[in-house]
This record gives structure tokens, sequence and C-alpha cells, in this order.
């Protein structure tokens, strides 16, 4: 059976993962709460190795990988490559990053988010579709309900007033310019964008609320600003309380559309990602034109059900059930 070398960002994470771990469970839901993904983090690479364990298999830690893959490949050991991704398919390399949805891992043969081969494969949703739409369902209530309630979201939602608009309103999920999947996976130019969106429905009548990336407020780096037109509100109110009452929501390729998804909103596309097949996807400015009429009309949440089900139990890995990466573990052993 293949070795299995797991990759770490930094060498003190040697050290530190553990130690974190073991305190960590002293203030379980304060991490919960403020630090989800650091949380989600230490707790995939903790079960991961315990899988590996359990089944027997050996493994080894390569340090200082992040966004890079091992640059020697041993074809009798498997690599999974922290935050990286591969123009095409190794047999001998997958991909692991935090997926969209709090405390679920991409292991993907091409990558994360935009990169992986879920955000490229047609395939993956052709065959969620097939899925039995009761037992989809059944899991998608008791999940997305618990995610709303909870508040959860990769990033920290701070306690800004929920957003009180009785008005028809569309909603942008801002991002960070500089942002790896923005610069190569757009559509469209993100500033374009948002401001297209801003004209379309500023035009006719809706308001549009507008919500910076939470990092835009604690580095200079982000270029992109609030579309300027009178019907724009900006919010730093939680992203669930933003959405909750939208007519829809507008992202590039940003997580936060696959939580809209939870919500059963119309979700629209700018750019490359894993959950865009069930998003309406915009290639070009004008079909915003279009996205009016298209958010009238019901909102396709068989499809959405389906999709969403079938990306978590089938394709990502639950970071806190060692069962769940047992699964990918014999999955990629499998190929």
């Amino acid at each position: 059976m293949k070795e299995f070398v797991i990759t770490w960002p930094r060498k003190e994470w040697e050290q530190d993962l553990y130690e974190y771990y073991r305190k960590t469970e002293l203030n379980r839901k304060e991490r919960l709460k403020t630090q989800r993904e650091q949380y989600s983090l230490y707790n995939f690479y903790k079960n991961l190795e315990d899988a590996l364990d359990q089944a027997g298999i050996k493994h080894s830690r390569l340090f200082g990988s992040r966004y890079k893959v091992p640059t020697s490949i041993d074809k009798n050991k498997i690599y999974l490559s922290y935050h990286s991704s591969s123009p095409k398919k190794h047999p001998n390399v997958w991909h692991v990053h935090t997926s969209g949805s709090v405390g679920y891992f991409s292991v993907d043969p091409l990558g994360y988010s935009s990169f992986s081969d879920v955000a490229k494969s047609s395939h993956y949703f052709e065959d969620s579709q097939k899925v039995d739409l009761n037992v989809a369902t059944e899991w998608f209530e008791f999940y997305s309900k618990k995610y709303i309630e909870e508040d959860m979201s990769r990033l920290y939602q701070s306690n800004y007033s929920s957003l009180d608009l009785n008005e028809p309103y569309v909603f942008i999920a801002g991002q960070l310019s500089y942002d790896s999947v923005i610069k190569q996976h757009s559509n469209v130019n993100g500033q374009q964008y948002y401001n297209k969106i801003a004209e379309t429905f500023g035009d006719k009548g809706y308001k549009v609320v507008f919500k910076h990336h939470p990092t835009t407020y604690t580095d200079n780096k982000n270029q992109f600003y609030i579309p300027k037109h009178p019907s724009v509100i900006e919010t730093k109110a939680s992203i669930h309380s933003a959405i909750k009452k939208a007519d829809a929501v507008f992202v590039m390729n940003s997580g936060v559309g696959l939580e809209a998804l939870l919500h059963k909103k119309h979700v629209f596309t700018g750019g490359n990602c894993d959950y865009k097949w069930a998003t309406h996807q915009i290639k070009h400015l004008d079909e915003i034109n279009n996205a009016i009429d298209i958010i009238k009309k019901p909102v396709d949440t068989d499809s959405i059900i389906k999709y969403i089900y079938y990306l978590h139990n089938h394709v990502y890995v639950d970071c806190y059930d060692v069962d769940s990466i047992k699964r990918k573990i014999q999955e990629i052993l499998n190929q």
C-alpha cells in the first residue's frame, strides 16, 4: 500500500497543531465562533493522521509546500498538497483546501475552488441530479437550518446589527481583487460586474446591498470599491442576515455563493467555482440585464438541494468525521 505524504504549510505547525488542539477543547464554543476556519484546519490534519493510522497506512509530513506542489514526486507515494493546484491531473497528487462550507474540505485531483476538477467537469452535477430527492432534502434541511441559525461562515461574522431592509433588494458579496480565484478565473471584470449590477437593479427600483470582504478593513490591498449608484447600501451585517431577504445574491466566485444556496436563493456567479452548476452563470456583463426577469421566476430548489447534498456527502470531506476522511483515502487508493 502506498505511503501518504501530508504537506504542511509551516514547520512550526508540527508542535503547534496538537498543543492548539488540546487547548482549544477547553474553549471550543469560542473557537468555533471566532476562528472557525483555523479550528477546522487543525481538526482536518489531526483526523487525517488518525484515519491513516487506523487504516494501517504509513504517512509522513512535508513542510513548506503551501501554494505549490512538491517538486519531487515518488510514484510509490500519495501526496496531499495543501492550498495548491495543477494544470493537469497527476495520479500521485491530490490538492487539499477548505471548501466554501465550514468544516468541509476539498480533496481534489486538480486544485481548490475555481481550480478544482469539480469546477471544470459537469459530471459531478449530472451525477448529483440522480440522487434520491427525499434523502437529499432531509439532509439539506437539517444542515442548512443549523448553518444559518448558528450564523456560520468561513470568516467570523462580527456582531454588527442585522440588516433591516423592507424594500426589494439584491445582495452583492464583495471579494478581494488580489484573490487567486478572482485573478485567474473571472468571466468578467470584477468592478465592472459590481457596477453593472448596481446600475441594472438600481434603475429598476431595487436597493443594492453591498458587503465588502472582511479583510478589506484590515489591509489596504483590495482595489474593489462600493458601486457609485444611489441605490447602493453598504452593510457590515453578517452574511446570513444580508442574504435572508435578498431577491438574489451576486458573487464572482466567493464561497458566499455556496452559503446563499443554503438559503435557496437565486445565485449569480461571474467566475468559475465548484458550485457554479447550481447558479446562473454570467459570462458577459450584458447578461446581467436578463437577471431582472430570472429572479421573478421560482428557484430550482430541487437541483440545488441535490447538488449541495452531493457535494457534502460524496465530494467534500468532513474534517470532524474520521470515517468521512477514510472514505476519501480509499477513493484515492482506488484511482
